[in-house]
């Protein structure tokens, strides 16, 4: 049996992982997912069970009191259907022992799925966690998440125990008037008609006879010796069942449905803080239907509004009008939220207009396949996103098909060839969880370059460069603009006005509207919003604000990470931090790293009261320096000090609590 249900098994989480990845971002939004997704290896563990061995003993056992009580009936069909008449008191109890079960799995995979979320969370973003000191936060909220678990399969024990306790007290009461009544029927023959019960020859028999009598007995004492294994047997396969039903609404989740939170036949169970409803199901990446065509590029958004499904009251985008010729850039800019994310959003198809349509090449976005359609796409975010593995993998993500070659000559385009050859494993480099192993301007290079290695006919660039230096960005730049005049059709999203002024056209959008429309010297001419834009952006005094001698002048850029056991208890020194940081003859790699030397010999002095700032290449140690001063890291050599105290001698969770910390990728 286990045998036979081991593709079963293999099945129902790999089916439950696909079917997650082809949800759409609404499912993403409204669903704790990150809960949900911890679940699928541990919820595939209770499946195997109830529905492997346990199952396979479920049939065996039935089978076995099926058995006893047709032998019951054979051999004294009064005496057992007497007692049969007892048997709605036996199934009681285990029919509210499985009801319990389920309860309890229920509730334990509601609360261990907010554990996971917590855990998950946590270990994906320590460095914010340990630079924050919320280690102990974490952990109460983990802990709380825990105890809800405990404390409802608490509260079912002495429920489950009373249950499995009157099932054995029916048992005693079948065996109780078996031996009564049988006796009974004994006696009674004996007495009115003289007959023999022990049916030696020559004697007349009585019915039933004490064989038939103690027969019954038997076949309904073994039916019922193993009743309780078969119930727990079938307890087990409750559980099963219950730990399966996330995974099949996610899987049963088709086209076209339309599944509401509360209602208990169609929602999908996957454990959320929100209430919010699921809108129909149009968006499938995996499907197969949809017009597959030449992209060429011409997109046109058509009185489009917009309401995210986590926002439903709010109104993003509203009678959004913009025409997007094919082979041209066209640079979105406006304030923060005004909804330019949001429109490269919808071209990506991530979401579905809630108002109007999407045109690209004349034809419906809605018509278009999905998985073909951001085949075409290249997106580039502003934080980019890198996967925990080499830097050879990030690049071709999605992309398998592609040679070494391809790989490389994309990551030359994007200014990246260098410095990925400048370490010992080349692009075998592992980047570290979210890439945490690499600056944030050699992230967003790899991440162009698997932008790149698509080859794309719609572009969406979202601050692509922003990370990068001065240098840098000018190489990508360039490789960039070679692409955009290849007849590529390129959205920009900018902040930085100064690096969207030769794009064919500007649009300004503000308040979920475009505002205007037109190239950068016809809207300064304008002096509309635009130029306002400018003047703004150009005049604008620095966002620091004035600091007091008592605070620490110096503004932080942490790009790495480092392990929470380093914490340790009271030190010697634990004196207030009021300011000067010095490093004397610090040298350091990375654990990841050791053949690199990031620093050598490094001698750096901040005084009380300046602002101190750290500029140069990518890659050149600048966020090394506060991961030292933050502790992630110790250095291999040298000395780091606060006010004239080695930080080694500091409690660390003291050290960093007089640390402010703002990081480029929050």
């Amino acid at each position: 049996m286990n045998l036979c249900l081991i593709d079963l098994k293999t099945f129902t989480p790999d089916s439950r992982f696909a079917a997650l990845l082809r949800q759409d971002m609404a499912y993403f939004d409204i669903n704790n997912v990150s809960g949900a997704s911890t679940l699928i290896t541990t919820n595939s563990a209770i499946y195997r069970k109830g529905v492997g061995r346990k199952l396979a003993e479920a049939i065996q056992y039935s089978f076995t009191v099926i058995g006893g009580i047709a032998y019951a009936f054979w051999a004294s069909w009064t005496v057992t259907l007497v007692v049969m008449a007892f048997a709605p008191l036996a199934m009681l109890p285990l029919y509210f022992l499985v009801q319990v079960n389920q309860s309890k799995s229920a509730m334990s995979t509601s609360s261990y799925a907010e554990a996971g979320a917590v855990a998950y969370s946590t270990m994906s973003n320590i460095r914010t966690v340990l630079s924050l000191n919320a280690c102990s936060v974490c952990i109460e909220k983990f802990k709380a998440a825990t105890d809800k678990a405990l404390k409802s399969s608490a509260r079912l024990v002495a429920y489950e125990g009373f249950l499995n306790g009157s099932m054995m007290a029916t048992f005693m009461l079948f065996n109780i008037t078996l031996t009564l009544y049988g006796s009974y029927l004994l006696y009674t023959g004996v007495r009115e008609d003289g007959c023999d019960p022990t049916a030696r020859l020559g004697n007349v028999s009585c019915d039933p006879r004490a064989s038939d009598v103690f027969g019954s007995l038997f076949g309904i004492m073994f039916a019922a010796g193993v009743l309780p294994q078969a119930a727990t047997s079938i307890s087990a396969f409750s559980k099963a069942r219950v730990a399966c039903v996330p995974a099949l609404k996610a899987i049963e989740r088709v086209k076209g449905d339309h599944t509401k939170r509360d209602d208990p036949k169609s929602s999908i169970v996957v454990p959320t803080s929100s209430k919010l409803s699921l809108p129909p199901y149009e968006i499938d990446s995996s499907s197969t239907k949809g017009i597959q065509h030449d992209v060429v590029g011409h997109i046109e958004f058509k009185a489009v509004q917009f309401r995210y499904p986590s926002r439903p009251n709010s109104l993003v985008l509203r009678d959004l009008n913009l025409d997007i010729p094919s082979g041209t850039t066209i640079a979105l800019c406006g304030a923060s939220g005004s909804g330019k994310s949001s429109i490269a959003a919808l071209v990506e198809r991530f979401y579905d207009v809630s108002e109007g349509s999407i045109t690209i090449d004349g034809i419906n976005i809605k018509e278009l396949n999905v998985k073909y359609l951001r085949r075409q796409i290249g997106f580039v975010q502003q934080e980019p996103v890198l996967f925990s593995t080499s830097i050879a993998e990030n690049i071709k993500y999605g992309f398998n098909e592609c040679t070494q070659e391809e790989i490389e000559a994309a990551a030359i385009k994007a200014s990246a060839h260098d410095f990925i050859m400048s370490f010992p494993d080349g692009y075998n480099t592992l980047v570290g969880n979210k890439g945490s192993q690499i600056s944030g301007g050699q992230k967003q290079r790899i991440a162009i370059a698997r932008m790149l290695l698509r080859k794309p006919k719609i572009l969406i660039l979202d601050e692509a460069t922003s990370a990068l230096d001065a240098e840098s960005e000018r190489l990508v730049q360039e490789a960039l603009n070679v692409l955009c005049n290849t007849g590529l059709t390129t959205i920009v999203i900018a902040h930085r006005l100064s690096t969207i002024r030769d794009a064919d056209a500007i649009a300004v959008v503000g308040d979920g509207k475009i505002i205007e429309v037109g190239a950068h010297d016809e809207l300064i001419a304008k002096a509309g919003a635009y130029s306002k834009l400018i003047e703004a952006q150009l005049g604008k005094s620095s966002a620091v604000e004035e600091i007091t001698e008592n605070n620490i002048p110096t503004a932080v850029d942490l790009s790495l990470s480092a392990d929470a056991s380093t914490v340790s208890h009271l030190a010697e020194n634990d004196n207030d931090i009021h300011s000067i940081i010095s490093m004397n003859g610090v040298n350091f790699s990375y654990p990841m790293r050791p053949d690199i030397q990031v620093f050598k010999d490094l001698n750096l002095s901040v005084k009380r009261g300046e602002t101190f700032a750290i500029v140069g290449e990518s890659g050149c140690g600048k966020s090394s320096v506060f991961s030292l001063i933050e502790r992630f890291y110790d250095p291999i050599s040298g000395i780091i000090s606060i006010d004239g105290i080695d930080i080694k001698t500091m409690n660390v969770k003291s050290l960093r609590d007089k640390i402010g910390y703002v990081q480029q990728v929050s």
